[in-house]
């Protein structure tokens, strides 16, 4: 990673070095953030940033996709569901 933003002073990262870090497809972050999976993104001069901190979901979606052989749409919905849990939510299946 070779450059951070900062704005209010918080740090963020353009999805094409986050993409190009964790070898993954622009397009597939830009589906992820639609999704919200990647938190509030913003738009810095030309490019779309996310904070630093969802560099960790990032990372995830690579292990899942690439190293574990999920498809994105799988991990997509395990990264939804358990970041889901880690924040309390519970779904109608779990008693």
């Amino acid at each position: 990673m070779t450059a951070t933003i900062v704005i209010e002073g918080e740090l963020y990262v353009t999805l094409e070095e986050a993409a190009s870090c964790y070898a993954l497809t622009i397009e597939e972050l830009v589906e992820a953030g639609d999704l919200g999976l990647l938190g509030p993104t913003r738009t810095y001069e030309t490019h779309i940033v996310i904070q630093i901190e969802m560099l960790d979901r990032v990372a995830t979606l690579r292990r899942l996709t690439r190293h574990l052989d999920l498809d994105f749409t799988a991990a997509i919905l395990h990264l939804r569901f358990s970041g889901s849990r880690q924040m309390g939510y519970r779904n109608s299946s779990d008693g």
